[in-house]
């Protein structure tokens, strides 16, 4: 589903610079002898023989990030993930490690280390939790004061969760807590979710039939229609779902201000129902999966796309 408005905005975009040199060269032979000129045409090639590749390779050059991008922190959250300058800038080293599994505290002192928690993270979408599909209706991420972004690992069950503030009008990564799944605001979803999304068995019997969808008119652009659809066609219709490494985001304000390591206020309780809400970064593209507990079974009751 398309989502305009404000919600998301154009973001800047990286442009590739290629430099190319052509030398045009053209050669009269006179015999076994050459001219002054042949002798200076081949000094020139033989000098370019010589040149190593990485020099006439092209050179990228990573725009300066927008004024406004800390307005926004889905903008601030774009340029973080693709502009490894601006990166830099805005992770404040070192950085506080809190691991729940290991005994004491540790730092990240080196951007590049910081750099491998990203590694593998899909960077083309984060994830939204949500306890009700009218939260969609206000857009946090221009109000927030703080967030936190959890890198989320399904197949290792682990998240790494990085807490960011706006300190004078600027985002700022400030530390960061390794900690199990299920320690998790949201861990009994994502126990059933992490099973969902990859056995095939086991996402056939937890979709309620029929299952609701609503999906764009394509006749009548900003036009819903809704309908339904039996169970085992969802795969038909269903988004490509997250499977492992993801991002989810979490807005809130810190509990105590004056600490960099406050935690930030838990979410609203997504015991019985949870929407999850997939979010494209920078193209305004929005999947929604609604979740309900039936007994103590989750279910897919609703898809938007």
């Amino acid at each position: 589903m398309h989502i305009k408005g404000e919600f998301f905005k154009p973001l800047p975009r990286v442009f590739i610079v290629f430099s190319v040199s052509l030398l045009l060269v053209t050669v009269s032979c006179h015999g076994g002898m050459q001219t002054a000129d042949e002798r200076w045409v081949d000094s020139v090639l033989q000098a370019c023989d010589s040149i190593e590749l990485d020099t006439l390779a092209y050179e990228v050059v990573e725009e300066e990030p927008a004024v406004s991008v800390d307005e926004n922190f889905n903008d601030f959250l774009f340029d973080f993930l693709h502009n490894r300058k601006f990166q830099s800038e805005r992770v404040q080293l070192p950085l506080p490690v809190c691991d729940a599994v290991e005994v004491g505290g540790t730092e990240v002192r080196d951007i590049h280390d910081f750099r491998k928690l990203l590694q593998d993270v899909e960077q083309d979408y984060f994830v939204l939790l949500l306890p009700d599909i009218n939260d969609l209706a206000t857009d946090p991420s221009s109000c927030a004061q703080q967030a936190r972004i959890h890198l989320v690992s399904l197949l290792s069950s682990m998240v790494s969760s990085l807490y960011c503030s706006r300190e004078e009008g600027k985002w700022m990564v400030k530390s960061l807590m390794k900690h199990p799944l299920t320690t998790f605001v949201q861990s009994d979803f994502m126990h059933f979710y992490q099973q969902f999304a990859n056995d095939t068995l086991y996402q056939a019997s937890h979709v309620k039939h029929p299952l609701t969808v609503y999906l764009e008119d394509e006749d009548y652009e900003g036009e819903i229609i809704e309908g339904s659809i039996d169970a085992d066609q969802f795969p038909v219709f269903s988004p490509v779902l997250p499977q492992d490494r993801f991002m989810v985001i979490e807005y809130g304000r810190m509990v105590d201000e004056g600490s960099e390591k406050a935690a930030i206020l838990p979410a609203a309780s997504l015991d019985r129902r949870c929407v999850m809400v997939k979010c494209g970064i920078g193209n305004g593209m929005m999947d929604v999966l609604t979740f309900e507990k039936e007994g103590e079974e989750w279910m897919l009751t609703e898809i938007e796309n």
